[in-house]
């Protein structure tokens, strides 16, 4: 049990009211005991980790912000569904690192019983301020393993067995990207720093880079059931983050046996997410080992593209964008016209007339393997040429060798 946990039981049972501890952001770090029926933003805060975007503006106009230097208590607000509560500042080398939020809507505390707690605040700043240190340690032990070239890759992974007592075994690697109309959308450093629920005994590290992330998984935190949680965890905080502005996705790579192959890793969660990013049949979350023959199609590097997409595919785009979709959606049902016309929501005559008239731009026909297979693949072709105009992922490149 960490510090941060101890010291929220220990002040919730002190106290007799329910305590949590959470980051600048007000994403929970630890929570002791709490009644079912705590208000909305701290139930959210509590199940997701995450605090609801709106309580953030809400509290800081009302004085919860870095600088306050002592304890701050907000009324109870019945028409924002908000009880009262205490929020000490946790400082460290004077700044705020951190808050203790203390559930008080009985006025159980005064003034001079919030303020005796500033102790435990210090102690919970201490903390704070050093597990900031370790994650911007830990960010860049991610950054050199993923973005350095050969070189710099074993001498990361050779540090942080050698010295940094980095547990060894089979890793994994996540890649986030962020699909948004606004090039310029950048997500915060510290997206990533709260806790991962349900992430296994292991621990995931974690790197922001712009519109992207990446997150290396240690041994003990790569089973599928823990890596998929977390990969719905991140996707979760990234959109909150966003705010409308755009959508997370998240590539999942196959197993490595060691930090020393994580290079592989990283490339094909850097794949995975550019299927989730550009590939109208998958969803927000994409695992390289469930892509089947796309694999082979997301591995043809960037530069080579244009010349494998087949003229007659391409012409399908200039016509009409529904041809390309209902040809999509034709080959991911197995050429199934019912279930074509069903994801549609057209008549058969319909997807008839679509599949014909995609025939005769192309100059492929249905009825050949050959061409089947030319079209399908150059669709795909043609969706990742488009994307990689803005892709997000650009800035997180492959090691080189």
């Amino acid at each position: 049990m960490s510090l941060l946990h101890e010291i929220s039981d220990e002040l919730t049972v002190r106290l007799d009211v329910p305590v949590g501890i959470s980051d600048l952001s007000f994403d929970t770090l630890a929570a002791g005991p709490h009644p079912l029926d705590v208000d909305w933003v701290r139930r959210e805060s509590l199940i997701g980790r995450v605090a609801p975007r709106t309580s953030q503006q809400y509290f800081a106009e009302r004085g919860v912000v870095p600088d306050a230097t002592g304890p701050v208590r907000t009324d109870a607000d019945p028409e924002a569904g908000i009880t009262a509560r205490w929020i000490i500042p946790a400082r460290w080398k004077d700044r705020t690192q951190g808050y203790i939020w203390i559930i008080d809507d009985d006025e159980r505390l005064t003034h001079a019983d919030a303020a005796e707690l500033m102790s435990e605040a210090g102690r919970v700043g201490e903390y704070l301020y050093r597990r900031a240190s370790w994650l911007r340690d830990r960010a860049d032990s991610v950054r050199q393993l993923v973005t350095g070239n050969r070189g710099a890759l074993h001498d990361t992974a050779a540090h942080l067995y050698e010295t940094a007592g980095y547990r060894p075994g089979p890793v994994m690697v996540a890649v986030v990207a962020v699909r948004a109309a606004e090039p310029e959308l950048l997500l915060p450093a510290d997206l990533l720093d709260g806790p991962f629920p349900g992430s296994g005994s292991g621990e995931v590290w974690r790197y922001v880079d712009g519109r992207r992330a990446v997150l290396l998984f240690g041994p003990g935190s790569i089973g599928t059931e823990a890596v998929a949680r977390t990969a719905e965890h991140v996707r979760d905080v990234t959109n909150r983050q966003l705010g409308g502005r755009g959508s997370a996705v998240v590539g999942i790579g196959g197993k490595a046996d060691s930090l020393v192959a994580v290079d592989t890793a990283f490339r094909q969660a850097r794949l995975a997410a550019r299927a989730a990013l550009y590939l109208p049949r998958f969803e927000d979350i994409a695992r390289w080992d469930r892509l089947g023959a796309l694999r082979m199609v997301l591995s043809i590097p960037d530069r080579y593209l244009p010349e494998t997409l087949d003229p007659g595919v391409a012409s399908l785009f200039d016509d009409s964008a529904f041809l390309a979709e209902t040809l999509e959606i034709y080959f991911a049902t197995g050429a199934n016209v019912a279930e074509t016309c069903r994801a549609l929501s057209i008549s058969r005559g319909t997807v008839y007339y679509r599949l014909q008239r995609a025939e005769t731009i192309s100059g492929l026909s249905l009825k050949d393997g050959q061409d089947r297979l030319t079209l399908e693949v150059g669709l795909t072709v043609k969706r990742i040429i488009d994307g990689l105009a803005a892709d997000p992922l650009a800035s997180v490149a492959p090691p080189s060798s």
